[in-house]
């Protein structure tokens, strides 16, 4: 069953004057609620990876995300064989003693191993996609919380498809199609001057839904 979660706010805002935007011919305008707009798109995947890194315990048994007892951990280095190792565990998970039929959708690496990855898939034939991303190996900070969990150029994860079971679930504010807020705005300022602002605000949380559709990797 999925963790708690609880909706934080992620909100930034940008002023210039009248006098600034001239000066910067206008890139301003152009460019600041786009940079605002990917600032906010990278805190998505910061929540998830922080999880991954962090391997937090549960509420549900009081156990880490990536445990023995949950059968979801493995030291095994990425290659053909351990990662068919590392697939047969977690098809053969198990759920209030039934078995959950979960498999692997998700091959998540970092950079370091994403050529292996990709060789290991296209020799294997394996129905795969090979997510790859440096936060697992340069680490990642928790956007709530500002904390940096380090990461591992060694370490890698196995997601069922979300179809059967997701290991992770990730909640936005309703209305809002998953995508932050950009809200332009002008006001009057001092002297017949004026201010021209941006603000973005997304609504999200992220935590762990079922251990079993997560397997980590590592040596």
């Amino acid at each position: 069953m999925p963790e708690t979660m609880k909706l934080q706010r992620y909100a930034r805002q940008f002023t210039v004057d009248a006098q600034t935007l001239a000066d910067d011919a206008l890139s301003a305008i152009t460019e600041t609620p786009r940079r605002l707009a990917r600032a906010a798109r990278r805190i998505r995947p910061n929540l998830v990876y922080y999880i991954l890194l962090i391997n937090p315990t549960l509420e549900q048994d009081s156990t880490a995300l990536f445990h023995s007892d949950h059968g979801n951990t493995k030291s095994l280095a990425l290659n053909a064989a351990n990662l068919q190792t590392a697939m047969a565990a977690m098809a053969s998970q198990t759920g209030d003693g039934q078995p959950l039929h979960l498999r692997p959708a998700y091959l998540i690496v970092p950079w370091e191993l994403g050529q292996t990855a990709r060789q290991i898939r296209r020799e294997s034939e394996l129905q795969l996609e090979v997510v790859e991303d440096d936060r697992l190996s340069a680490g990642v900070t928790d956007p709530e919380t500002g904390s940096t969990a380090s990461g591992s150029s060694s370490t890698w994860f196995l997601a069922a498809d979300p179809l059967d079971g997701p290991g992770m679930e990730v909640a936005y504010l309703e209305g809002t199609g998953r995508r932050p807020d950009v809200t332009e705005w002008v006001k009057d300022g001092v002297d017949g001057d004026y201010l021209i602002g941006w603000s973005v605000a997304l609504d999200i949380d992220a935590a762990p839904a079922a251990y079993q559709s997560l397997l980590r990797g590592n040596t």
